[in-house]
């Protein structure tokens, strides 16, 4: 397309014809905003090796983005804005985690998640009502990789339901199955009474990589949803792991290998 008509390109092929043209005429500022938003995984990853090339040859960048990720991989010092006033100025560190609590705060007045009728599906006897992520340290739906987390679902029975069990599903960007469990397989099951309300709690380390996720949130008796389904919600909520606590990893999970060398005394025969 480079010899077409601008007027022919999207949206999204002009900012990266404008970011490619930016980095390659030795600025002494660069400002971008929110460049790395277009494109595919591969064009961001160029971009954020060019921006740390540039950085290291001591230019001024200023970056402004959502993206937490890449916020903690480019900047050392951060300004968190809320209404056009500075409210933190500091460590990458510190001001994203200022930002999920700012977050938290301005999210408190609409707490309860809808749930979509079209998405969710079952007899609803016991009604799933609400879900939320929080992170044990961030305090809210944006946590770090290793962070320990908070699933909290909350339902209402409508007529009592005996030998009920709870399951939850992560599933990436590419709606691709991360994880899935539930209490069938921990031993655990739970009867509910009618018009009474119920809180159950997941608590566990997100060893998972950064970016955005969704949360599929089943009630049912037996092994699986499929069998006697009181209530599937699908994407019920979503949640963002932005930065990585503790070792560096790379993939979409963190394992926990224990590195371990020998010295082997064989002799070669010749």
């Amino acid at each position: 397309f480079i010899n077409e008509p601008l007027k022919t390109y999207s949206s999204g092929m002009i900012m990266r014809l404008a970011f490619s043209i930016a980095i390659h005429s030795e600025p002494q500022i660069l400002i971008v905003d929110e460049a790395l938003s277009v494109g595919d995984a591969h064009f961001s990853a160029k971009c954020t090796k060019e921006l740390k090339k540039l950085k290291e040859k001591n230019l001024s960048i200023i970056y402004v983005s959502h993206d937490l990720n890449s916020l903690k991989i480019l900047c050392n010092r951060i300004l968190l804005l809320n209404k056009g006033e500075v409210v933190y100025e500091g460590s990458p560190d510190e001001a994203i985690n200022r930002y999920n609590f700012l977050i938290a705060k301005l999210n408190k007045s609409n707490e309860s998640i809808k749930i979509s009728k079209d998405s969710s599906y079952g007899t609803l006897e016991a009604e799933i009502s609400k879900v939320e992520i929080v992170g044990e340290e961030s305090g809210s739906d944006v946590l770090s990789s290793g962070e320990i987390g908070y699933i909290n679902i909350y339902i209402k029975a409508h007529k009592t339901v005996k030998n009920q069990n709870i399951g939850i599903l992560i599933r990436d960007k590419f709606a691709q199955d991360i994880f899935g469990t539930n209490t069938y397989y921990y031993g655990k099951h739970f009867d509910f009474d009618e018009g009474k309300r119920y809180k159950i709690t997941f608590k566990m380390p997100f060893n998972i990589a950064p970016g955005k996720y969704t949360l599929t949130v089943a009630v049912h008796s037996g092994e699986t949803h499929t069998q006697n389904c009181t209530h599937w919600a699908d994407n019920v909520a979503e949640f963002e792991i932005a930065g990585i606590k503790g070792k560096f990893f790379v993939g979409i999970c963190r394992l926990t290998p224990i590195v371990d060398v020998k010295t082997l005394d064989i002799q070669e025969k010749k």
